[in-house]
């Protein structure tokens, strides 16, 4: 058990380091501030007997902090520890690995993020670089090893949030008309078209279609059908884990998705796996039967578009491609943002807000959609929201007619003149 002792008008603090030696230091604090210097001496305490549990005893370095960090993260199931212990290795460990935990100060971060910046690396990886150390320091801080943490650095000292290639995100998005021969295209497999079609016109993340199971469908709500989005397939575990906000949410199924997931079931579905599919089954699984992987899908997704003779961009952009349009079609960002992120949280009586069912089908339905065969001509898509108070204008998909808004349901004419009704006609 270490002590505090006045020299000199100043505190000193006497403790045993990791090799069980007396040491004395300078606590840099004044008599009368003894509050302040015990608080000191038992995070400096908690420092030692850390490092001496750590591999290889010893003071704790950052780099052996860094370690047990780590493993905590895996151990909660971080999907991006393997990012994390590729930073710390390229980046954050060769800078500053050697110090003691205790001796890094806010100069030596700013070098190391002026290492990042001098190594011409993406404002964004700057920003996910520092933003990773302060997490672990901030660890460090709750764990009572230190007692301030050393990145606090201002905003200004930190590359702006911006692409490293300024004119990429402004090409990150699909055409309308891509989208349209995308997910009718026949020389693409009817199961990965169907995967395109859930991406963009429904606005959900790649691990969200991967979970997706037939009991999440529910198609006979009104206005719109709904998918119930509480589960997100990781590729890097190889596991289901919960929605990257934490919140499930509810997605209205646009009309021109209906129709296709009731042919899929009825048709696609049985005719890939040879048997009906159940409630428990994924609407959309691998050739295995199993959840699909991220990785592999992508490397089809460009190949399929390399057949169609479209280029190659990522498969999340099919989501900011949903997002664009319906924003585009006239839809309303405060609404579309329940849809595609959950509710905006900003106070307190937001946790006892739900927004009711049919404002969101009809900003969801503003997207004008058509399902173009390449063998036919252009097959509208309507869908009649009248009980949901649309108005005229947003009830059309497509180049509709007056004469099909007759019934209040959703009719699309495919394939061999049949007509396919999602929702029976009142």
């Amino acid at each position: 058990m270490g002590s505090i002792y006045p020299r000199h008008r100043r505190l000193w603090l006497k403790f045993k380091n990791e090799k069980g030696s007396w040491v004395c230091r300078s606590s840099g604090l004044k008599v009368g501030q003894e509050k302040k210097a015990r608080d000191l001496l038992r995070r400096v305490e908690n420092l030692v007997k850390v490092g001496g549990t750590s591999p290889g005893g010893g003071p704790l370095t950052v780099a052996k902090w860094s370690e047990m960090w780590l493993a905590t993260r895996r151990r909660k199931g971080i999907v991006v520890a393997d990012d994390y212990e590729s930073r710390l290795k390229l980046h954050i460990l060769p800078k500053i690995g050697h110090l003691r935990l205790d001796e890094v100060r806010v100069g030596h971060v700013a070098e190391l993020v002026q290492s990042l910046r001098d190594k011409k690396l993406a404002p964004r990886t700057v920003r996910h670089i520092y933003f990773q150390c302060h997490g672990m320091f901030q660890k460090a801080v709750r764990r009572e090893l230190l007692a301030v943490n050393p990145c606090v650095l201002d905003e200004d000292d930190l590359p702006a949030k911006v692409d490293h290639d300024p004119e990429w995100r402004q090409t990150a998005i699909y055409s309308r008309d891509e989208i349209e021969q995308i997910i009718v295209d026949e020389r693409i497999p009817w199961d990965r078209r169907m995967y395109d079609a859930l991406l963009f016109l429904a606005g959900i993340r790649f691990g969200e279609a991967s979970a997706l199971r037939w009991r999440h469908y529910d198609s006979e709500i009104e206005p719109l059908g709904k998918l119930s989005i509480a589960r997100s397939y990781s590729t890097k575990l190889k596991a289901e884990k919960e929605v990257k906000t934490k919140i499930p949410r509810d997605v209205p199924v646009h009309p021109a998705l209906a129709a296709l997931l009731v042919e899929w079931k009825k048709s696609g579905w049985p005719a890939t796996f040879g048997r009906e599919p159940g409630p428990d089954d994924l609407i959309i699984p691998s050739r295995l039967g199993k959840n699909r992987s991220a990785n592999h899908m992508l490397k089809k997704f460009h190949q399929d578009l390399e057949r169609l003779g479209i280029r190659a961009r990522r498969q999340h952009d099919l989501r900011r491609t949903f997002i664009s349009l319906c924003l585009g079609d006239g839809g309303r960002p405060d609404v579309l943002r329940w849809v595609t992120h959950s509710r905006p949280k900003a106070h307190t009586i937001d946790d006892y807000t739900t927004l009711v069912w049919n404002p969101l089908c009809e900003e969801v339905a503003k997207l004008r959609i058509t399902l173009r065969w390449p063998d036919r001509d252009t097959i509208p898509a309507v869908a009649n929201l009248a009980k949901s108070g649309a108005p005229a204008s947003d009830q059309a998909t497509g180049s509709a007619t007056g004469s099909e808004f007759e019934n209040d349901f959703v009719l699309l004419r495919l394939r061999g003149g049949r007509d396919l009704n999602p929702r029976p006609p009142a």
